[in-house]
């Protein structure tokens, strides 16, 4: 009998760059504006492979009206941290225990977006991303925090 793998959905795969394709440590969270729309933190860390790891995350106004160029604003704030002995990350040009950035978009579009590699040195055995995604729209403020954790 021929040997069968459980197929990987799409929202959980990311390129290594190379064209290789690995599984992911993800997660989504979402918070409602009262209006129709929904703000959604999403971050996305390859699970496993080298100590260079791809990932992504994002901030969407999802659902409702576009946003209005210049009042209404999406923020997408990520955070990634190390636990081990003595272990360092490298993310967003930044080295340490922890690093973090965060990218707004006030120009209308309805999302913020972060991609990248974070590298781990070898004291490193585990990597967790946390994405918060804060907006302003139509005059109400929300924000919704998803967070993951990968072994290196």
């Amino acid at each position: 009998m021929a040997e069968t793998k459980e197929a990987i959905p799409d929202s959980e795969i990311i390129s290594d760059g190379n064209g290789d394709i690995e599984p992911l440590a993800n997660d989504s969270k979402a918070t409602n504006f009262g209006n129709g729309a929904r703000l959604v933190a999403n971050v996305y860390i390859a699970s496993y492979g080298a100590k260079s790891r791809p990932y992504r995350t994002s901030a969407i106004i999802e659902n409702g009206p576009a946003p209005r160029s210049g009042t209404d604003w999406v923020r997408n704030t990520t955070t990634f941290s190390s636990w081990g002995i003595s272990s360092s990350l490298d993310a967003f040009g930044q080295s340490g225990s922890e690093v973090s950035t965060s990218w707004t978009n006030n120009n209308g579009a309805r999302g913020s977006y972060l991609s990248g590699n974070v590298i781990a040195n070898a004291f490193t055995f585990q990597v967790t991303g946390t994405t918060t995604g804060f907006g302003y729209y139509y005059g109400m403020t929300r924000s919704a925090t998803a967070s993951t954790s990968t072994l290196t």
